[in-house]
């Protein structure tokens, strides 16, 4: 019994992710995209924070959208799909792509955004969030969190 992958983890690696593409990458902002299975347009940004002095920022900070019915991107909107394949996506694939690119950055910040009517302290997004970061670590980075902020910080 004792070998036995906990149900989580075989879960998590018959997930694939969804087809993602790099769209824009600039000393500031780094854009990705994907769709879901239900044609869902996803953006993925990662956004240089503030400087010293006009230098390379090495805090950037992470957020995804989803494109509305009328054009615009959205990080409230709900949509109905597999939560997992979207944060394997996003937290797996794009996260460490970005990495990659933007070896220099030493931390990626993130937040979990409350839903509607949502009354916790802390999001479900937010322990969600942390929940898959925690089970699938970024290499070289270690995780922090303190209510709905989550830190990525390079070792």
């Amino acid at each position: 019994m004792k070998y036995l992958n906990p149900i989580s983890n075989l879960l998590m690696e018959s997930i694939e992710s969804y087809q993602w593409e790099l769209i824009s990458d600039t000393d500031t902002i780094t854009q990705y995209n994907f769709y879901d299975l239900v044609d869902n347009k996803y953006l993925v940004q990662f956004k240089s924070l503030p400087g010293l002095k006009g230098g390379l920022s090495t805090s950037w900070e992470l957020t995804y959208f989803v494109k509305s019915d009328d054009g615009s991107y959205s990080v409230s909107k709900l949509v109905n799909v597999n939560p997992y394949r979207t944060l394997k996506t996003v937290f797996g694939d794009i996260l460490n792509d970005f990495i990659k690119i933007k070896s220099w950055v030493k931390v990626i910040s993130l937040e979990g955004l409350s839903k509607e009517r949502e009354r916790e302290y802390i999001s479900q997004r937010t322990k969600m969030y942390v929940r898959y970061l925690e089970r699938n670590p970024i290499s070289g980075y270690r995780l922090s969190h303190y209510n709905n902020n989550i830190s990525l910080i390079k070792l």
